[in-house]
C-alpha cells in the first residue's frame, strides 16, 4: 500500500476529526465539540506546541494520525518529543501505517536533535504494543496522575 505521511493540513478536517473521535471512542473518551475545535485549532497556531502528522493513501484517504508535543526535559540539554496520541483506521492495520507514522516522527525528531521520544499507551493494548514492541524500548517508569479537574 502507497502511504504518503505528511503534516495535518487545512483540508484535513473531516477526515482528521472522524480519525481522532473513533480513537477517543477506542480510549472510551467522547470527544465534545468543543474539545475538537479547540485541538484543531491548536494543531494550526504557530504558537501551540503541538504538531500532527496524518498518513494518506493514495487515493487521498487519511488512514492514521499522530500527535506529537517536543519541550524541554531536564535530563537533557536538548527537547524531547511526546508522542501523545496514534491512531489508525481499523481497515488500515497491519499495513505498516502507524510504524510509517512513527518512523516520521523519528526523522522529525533526528533533524531537530532532540534527545529522545516516549509515549504511554494502556497496557492491555495488545495491538498498539506489538509495533511498539518493534520500534521501541519499554521503559520501566510508571505513571501516576492527579486530575485536577472532576
Amino acid at each position: 500500500m502507497s502511504v504518503t505521511i505528511r503534516p495535518v493540513a487545512a483540508g484535513d478536517r473531516t477526515a482528521w476529526e472522524a480519525l481522532f473521535t473513533a480513537y477517543g471512542e477506542f480510549y472510551k473518551t467522547a470527544y465534545t465539540p468543543a474539545l475538537l475545535e479547540a485541538n484543531w485549532r491548536r494543531l494550526h497556531d504557530p504558537a501551540a506546541p503541538i504538531f500532527g502528522l496524518v498518513a494518506e493513501a493514495a487515493d487521498g484517504a487519511l488512514l492514521g494520525l499522530l500527535h506529537y508535543v517536543p519541550h524541554p526535559h531536564t535530563n537533557s540539554a536538548r527537547m524531547v518529543g511526546y508522542l501523545e496520541d496514534l491512531f489508525v483506521a481499523p481497515d488500515a492495520r497491519g499495513q505498516r501505517v502507524g510504524e510509517k507514522l512513527v518512523d516520521a516522527l523519528v526523522d522529525i525528531g533526528k533533524t531537530a536533535g532532540w534527545y529522545r521520544i516516549y509515549w504511554h499507551t494502556h497496557a492491555d493494548n495488545a495491538t498498539a504494543r506489538k509495533l511498539y514492541d518493534r520500534v521501541a524500548k519499554l521503559s520501566a517508569f510508571v505513571r501516576y496522575d492527579i486530575p485536577l479537574v472532576p
